[in-house]
């Protein structure tokens, strides 16, 4: 007969199982992993691309993968705690006493908590950390892959042992789709595969006009346009690169059409740079106003995200989404170019 101090085991268990501590210890391992991973399989992105020299992990794709571990610590500590539960309930239902409960009744087959933790999860630490450390590796895999801009699909390897893996290895979906591992223990890899009219050339700061017009190919913004800015500054751009900054529409480098400057308030004795830009249609936000703008940026990553995480900066927050260029549509003037990646716009010499 099942006594109400064994009932109460069940009944009360979270009073002694604390969940909270559970994941907080289970993160504290997990997450440095994942963080290690991204950080890895960002090196080896980068030296697959070699030109891009200021590729980095930033701090959103790092809160992104964290996320994702924390996710995966509470989906664990779920399956643990419901083992137990269920351990109890059956024993409890068998009438055993607490010592029982706790340390099995061999004669039954019944294996109790202390059963659970020495026989049935015997290999269930080792498991764990092989599925976790595959799902970070595919995870930073397809962020990185997205990050470079030159990647929209990706071939499975992921052999052809098991029933599971086994029809879609050597397959080719979309970037977009994110295939996942299809079991515990699953060895999926995903390789990258470049997108159609992908630059033929890596960026670089200044480009002449026909390596301007090989690495802009099939780009979405294909007319040249104009950055006014001053002498020292125009030189160190050409060595280095754009910086984006502050500006009236948020943070972006501004360019414009106009090749006087006269629509941005500029004029033609200052620096002026020939640029192109390079992105495609889903990377490029069109807008009338401030408010289009920040529509768009709370569409991205909702109003929260875009308060806590970006101080309401909509050009970082689009940027974080992969949008590459905001384009601003200012009536009877010129429009506006606000690009949001330096490595999406080069100087034309």
């Amino acid at each position: 007969m099942r006594t109400a101090r064994q009932t109460k085991a069940v009944e009360n268990l979270d009073e002694w199982y604390d969940s909270a501590v559970e994941q907080q210890q289970l993160m504290a391992v997990i997450g440095p992993r994942y963080t290690n991973m991204l950080n890895a399989i960002h090196g080896v992105v980068e030296s697959t691309f070699p030109a891009m020299d200021e590729f980095r992990v930033d701090d959103a794709a790092s809160r992104k993968l964290l996320n994702e571990a924390a996710e995966r610590v509470v989906r664990i500590d779920q399956v643990t705690k419901e083992a137990i539960r269920d351990m109890l309930k059956v024993g409890q239902e068998r009438g055993y006493s607490n010592w029982q409960l706790a340390y099995g009744v061999p004669d039954d087959k019944y294996r109790g908590i202390d059963g659970l933790f020495k026989e049935t999860w015997r290999g269930r630490p080792d498991l764990v950390a092989r599925t976790e450390l595959q799902h970070a590796q595919v995870e930073s895999s397809l962020d990185r892959y997205a990050a470079t801009g030159l990647v929209d699909k990706v071939t499975m390897r992921d052999g052809t042992s098991d029933p599971l893996c086994a029809p879609r290895n050597g397959a080719t979906v979309a970037l977009a789709d994110r295939p996942s591992l299809a079991h515990p223990a699953c060895t999926l890899v995903v390789i990258p595969v470049l997108r159609e009219n992908a630059p033929t050339l890596q960026w670089k700061p200044t480009m002449t006009e026909q390596e301007a017009d090989a690495w802009s190919q099939g780009s979405a913004v294909p007319q040249a346009s104009f950055h006014f800015t001053n002498e020292d500054a125009a030189t160190k751009i050409k060595a280095g690169g754009f910086k984006t900054s502050d500006g009236a529409y948020g943070t972006g480098i501004y360019t414009t059409e106009d090749s006087q400057g006269r629509s941005i308030g500029r004029n033609a004795n200052e620096a002026k740079l020939k640029v192109r830009i390079n992105a495609k249609p889903d990377e490029i936000v069109k807008a009338q106003n401030m408010g289009d703008i920040a529509d768009a940026a709370d569409a991205a990553v909702g109003r929260e995200s875009l308060k806590n995480n970006f101080e309401y900066d909509a050009g970082l927050a689009l940027k974080s989404k992969g949008f590459k260029v905001i384009q601003l549509d200012r009536g009877d003037k010129e429009p506006w170019n606000i690009v949001l990646d330096h490595k999406a716009l080069v100087v034309v010499s």
